[in-house]
């Protein structure tokens, strides 16, 4: 609700502004890496994150990036919008 809020009072002051929400899947970066270090006690869900990084089903902060330039270049994201990153590629 807030990224349709925040879309449709920035269209209001430039249309050519706009505001969407992205969830870019699990990306690997330098917090991956620390979660990976966890032992259960301290992240109970550590081996989701290990199995993850072992069964290479990460994505890497490049692709995310290309992934996401391409969709805005494509046009491919309304104002106001909600988009899982991995279900439009």
């Amino acid at each position: 609700m807030a990224t349709r809020a925040m879309a449709l009072e920035f269209s209001r002051i430039d249309p050519a502004f706009y505001v969407c929400a992205v969830a870019p899947g699990t990306v690997d970066t330098d917090m991956q890496a620390q979660i990976r270090k966890c032992t259960p006690e301290q992240f109970e869900r550590v081996d989701k994150f290990i199995d993850l990084k072992t069964n290479n089903a990460l994505f890497t902060p490049r692709q995310t990036a290309e992934d996401l330039i391409r969709l805005i270049v494509e046009e491919r994201l309304e104002n106001g919008g909600r988009y899982d990153l991995r279900e439009m590629i």
